[in-house]
């Protein structure tokens, strides 16, 4: 039983804080909460069962021979990374098509991936500790505990979050088969990095020197998500300057704008009591500069919506 409990706290705590530090980074506008817990739930069960079925069914040909470090590296570096990616951005592509108008753009798409992969990573990281334990102990199970939770905590959300990023540049691309392309390419770059993490992870067991492979994975998937989000926060610097400084003092005050330009913290966080109403203004903005700015980048259906957006904003900025 406390082998158990340890595994899901293990499971469960690294995954919820990992998840709750994403939620952080979208910075000027919240996605919804149901539809992050839904995603995360997805890479939690569904994506999960997708995945051992696609993964039994592929690797039914090795099923009656001798294990071998081929056919590890045959169902890991291969079909794993395949088939499990593929099951992730299964919910990416829901979103994208059924909630566009909560899917803006390249840092969407990482948030959103990012929770897929959380709860995936959760749900995986619980059967691989009980394995552990029921194979070498506590010794063992605390060194696997370690190893994918701290170490490689960070990489399903890495691969996914790759997906999640090419499905937000389908958003704001103005090319009709660019966008089409973007999410094919990304999904085979995750699939790529996913491939050389378990490829490395698999040598590892006769090669000790291959677990730099996986290292370098986990680096690159933290380094670059760091460069990313810096990135995505400057462009989207970029659309307040560019949608919202023109409406000073018709839509938006000259105080809310230097606050949603140039304060480091979610400009709508930790509001109380009066200043709610200015979370909903501040919140309200940055709908309506991401939602102008795809319109302007193609997408006609917005037209309604940006002009509902602009009427809220100029009564509550009359009022």
């Amino acid at each position: 039983m406390i082998p158990i409990l340890i595994s899901a706290l293990a499971a469960i705590i690294p995954a919820t804080l990992y998840a709750m530090f994403f939620y952080w980074m979208d910075r000027y506008e919240h996605e919804p909460g149901w539809l992050l817990r839904l995603t995360f739930l997805w890479g939690a069960i569904p994506a999960i069962f997708i995945s051992i079925v696609g993964e039994v069914l592929l690797s039914y040909p090795l099923s009656d021979t001798v294990r071998s470090i081929q056919g590890d590296l045959y169902e890991a570096a291969l079909v794993a990374p395949v088939v499990e990616e593929t099951a992730k951005a299964l919910a990416l592509l829901w979103v994208y098509k059924r909630h566009a108008r909560e899917f803006d753009g390249p840092l969407d798409g990482l948030i959103y991936g990012a929770m897929i992969g959380f709860g995936f990573s959760m749900t995986e990281d619980f059967a691989y500790f009980v394995s552990a334990y029921e194979e070498g102990g506590y010794a063992e199970q605390g060194f696997t505990i370690f190893a994918r939770a701290v170490l490689f905590g960070l990489s399903h959300a890495f691969f996914t979050g790759i997906t999640g990023i090419s499905f937000g540049f389908a958003r704001i691309h103005r090319n009709r088969s660019a966008r089409r392309l973007y999410p094919v390419l990304g999904l085979a770059l995750s699939i790529t990095f996913h491939m050389l993490h378990n490829f490395g992870a698999v040598l590892a067991s006769v090669n000790t020197a291959a677990i730099f492979v996986t290292l370098w994975v986990a680096t690159v998937g933290v380094l670059s998500t760091i460069v990313i989000v810096v990135w995505f926060w400057k462009r989207e610097q970029k659309v307040i300057h560019a949608y919202l400084e023109p409406e000073i003092g018709t839509l938006i005050t000259e105080a809310e704008y230097q606050k949603l330009r140039h304060g480091w913290r979610k400009p709508a966080a930790f509001c109380r009591g009066d200043e709610k109403n200015l979370a909903f203004r501040l919140q309200t903005c940055m709908q309506f500069a991401l939602r102008k700015n795809r319109f302007e980048h193609g997408e006609a259906d917005l037209v309604d919506d940006v002009a509902e957006l602009h009427q809220s904003l100029k009564d509550s900025y009359l009022a």
